[in-house]
């Protein structure tokens, strides 16, 4: 999770539109204003614009040791997730399903 949203932070930082989150700041910067001048007062505007929470850690008891086995059981988990809180983007959330 932490890679994720430093990738996040990152992409929304330098307006690169490789995920949901960047293209709706890039999209939205009347209503995202961020103070890019430093590092520290970046992190603090954002910190205002965006929350994450994570809700729940996965249990990976019974399932193979095998990345792609691991892989699958948080995607399975993540997909619930963003269905039962309706996040996917035909809901009118910034989720996009990417299938593997």
């Amino acid at each position: 999770m932490k890679v994720r949203f430093t990738n996040h932070k990152s992409h929304i930082k330098h307006n690169k539109r490789f995920c949901e989150v960047s293209k709706h700041f890039a999209d939205n910067v009347s209503f995202h204003t961020l103070n890019k001048s430093s590092q520290k007062e970046y992190d603090i505007c954002l910190k205002d614009q965006i929350e994450v929470i994570i809700i729940e850690q996965v249990d990976l008891t019974g399932v193979s040791s095998n990345i792609e086995s691991t892989r699958k059981k948080l995607k399975e988990r993540e997909w619930f997730w963003q269905n039962n809180l309706k996040t996917p983007r035909q809901y009118g959330g910034l989720n996009v399903r990417e299938e593997h």
